[in-house]
């Protein structure tokens, strides 16, 4: 499949009468680019099953009523990396900023804003974080599910058996305190 860079867009909805979709990056796609663009009133914002797929700086606004997720990672997506993208004033009834499937793989989510959409910031699927980098978003919290590793960064945050634990520091294990 030929590369394709999409730069300075703007993705309105063909038909108002039926939801449509914004951007489908299809399982077969590499290296795709979007780079400062708006996804306008679809129903699905921007869905990527591709292959380092890059995006940067682009915004999802508004859905039909009953819209589903500004941004989708699809379980094929390999290598997808997003910084500086956004969501903003959206339908309501509206799912997720950002849902991330199980099987998406070395993704670079960082620096965005999920905050401004439907009734979530986001729907992440369990396992993806151990390949991926989720981290400095809007809307989400910076998570892991285990204490047994290094930390990333100092305030990396990690879920284990019910109790929070925070990063003071990047050298051990040890740096988690509950």
């Amino acid at each position: 499949v030929a590369r394709i860079r999409l730069c300075n867009f703007e993705i309105l909805p063909a038909y108002t009468g039926s939801p449509t979709k914004g951007i489908v990056i299809e399982s077969n796609a590499t290296d795709t680019g979007l780079t400062d663009g708006v996804v306008v009133f679809c129903y699905d914002g921007v869905i990527d099953g591709g292959i380092g797929t890059q995006m940067a700086n682009v915004s999802v606004t508004g859905t039909y009523a009953g819209g589903y997720d500004a941004f989708t990672i699809g379980a094929t997506a390999n290598g997808t990396s997003m910084k500086g993208c956004s969501t903003k004033h959206s339908n309501t009834s509206a799912r997720y900023g950002i849902n991330i499937a199980s099987g998406a793989t070395n993704l670079s989510i960082m620096g965005n804003d999920f905050s401004g959409y439907g009734t979530a910031a986001s729907l992440i699927a369990a396992g993806v974080k151990a390949t991926s980098k989720i981290k400095d978003n809007h809307g989400i919290t910076d998570y892991l599910t285990a204490v047994s590793a290094t930390p990333e960064f100092i305030g990396q945050e990690a879920l284990v058996a019910g109790i929070w634990y925070r990063a003071i520091a990047t050298s051990s294990a040890a740096d988690w305190k509950a």
